[in-house]
């Protein structure tokens, strides 16, 4: 949430706490309609918050957990094998695909290096065989390689999961910013007559100078 969405949100939650406190000079308005719509609002957006924490946090581990599983692939799988082929395959038409660069390079890249590096290098098993490379080299480097490319899914799955919460907090403000007037309305009419309660209903319903850059609620 962005800190203008959290401070209309915190004036959602400022408003609701008003109408609480000041139950008792507001009539029937905390059984109105418009009072169960601000609850829906304010609870909407409570779970939103939340949402957007797991998902801001899973983001932040998947990040992690991807830089380290791209590492591991280059270091203990693709490194051997290139090195390996340089050394000894250079001659072969597939070297490209057995000794790509993989200083630098987008994920799509390096898992499309790394399968094309697995089939030329079934291609010359026997040689990397006798270079010592585990008889099992190729099906280690495809399973490091699903590693990375499911670290990329879960990434990137948590990336959508924060962008659709953050619409959806959009959306709920949006909502907000057409129920705070009539709500106003009916407050206003209610205790008009009491200044010091005006005055608190007016700075309880601010959106203070975080939310500069958005219309402040009505």
């Amino acid at each position: 949430m962005q800190e203008y969405q959290n401070e209309r949100h915190q004036a959602l939650r400022r408003i609701q706490r008003f109408m609480d406190q000041y139950d008792s000079s507001l009539g029937t308005l905390n059984t109105s309609r418009p009072r169960a719509e601000l609850d829906e609002l304010v609870s909407a957006l409570d779970a939103l918050v939340v949402e957007q924490r797991v998902a801001t946090a899973d983001h932040a581990r998947w990040v992690l957990v991807k830089h380290a599983r791209r590492h591991e692939l280059k270091r203990d799988h693709m490194h051997p094998i290139s090195t390996i082929a340089r050394a000894y395959l250079h001659a072969t038409p597939e070297i490209g695909d057995l000794a790509p660069r993989l200083e630098h390079g987008s994920d799509t890249a390096l898992l499309a290096a790394a399968s094309a590096m697995v089939a030329s290098a079934a291609q010359h098993r026997a040689a990397f065989a006798r270079q010592q490379l585990s008889g099992r080299f190729i099906q280690q480097l495809l399973a490091a390689a699903a590693a990375v490319a499911e670290a990329v899914r879960e990434q990137a799955k948590s990336q959508e999961r924060r962008s659709a919460a953050g619409a959806e907090v959009a959306r709920v403000l949006t909502e907000a910013a057409t129920l705070v007037p009539v709500l106003s309305a009916l407050v206003e009419l209610r205790i008009r007559c009491d200044v010091a309660l005006l005055a608190a209903w007016r700075a309880a319903k601010r959106v203070r100078a975080a939310a500069r850059s958005e219309p402040a609620a009505a």
